[in-house]
């Protein structure tokens, strides 16, 4: 999807860009040899509710 998508995004002048978490070093490596690079790191949080407060 992303080789018939972005040829037409840089037609148009726009900028492609994919979210990935850094750990993902496959989809980093598959990302890069599709021809997109690197443009920043960031760090995710993720959280759960404990099942107690859902119930209030």
């Amino acid at each position: 999807m992303v080789l018939v998508v972005a040829p037409g995004v840089r037609v148009r002048g726009g900028r492609l860009f994919l979210h990935t978490s850094a750990r993902s070093t496959d989809v980093v490596r598959l990302y890069k040899s599709l021809g997109l690079r690197l443009r920043d790191c960031r760090a995710f949080l993720a959280a759960r509710v404990a099942e107690r407060a859902r119930q209030r």
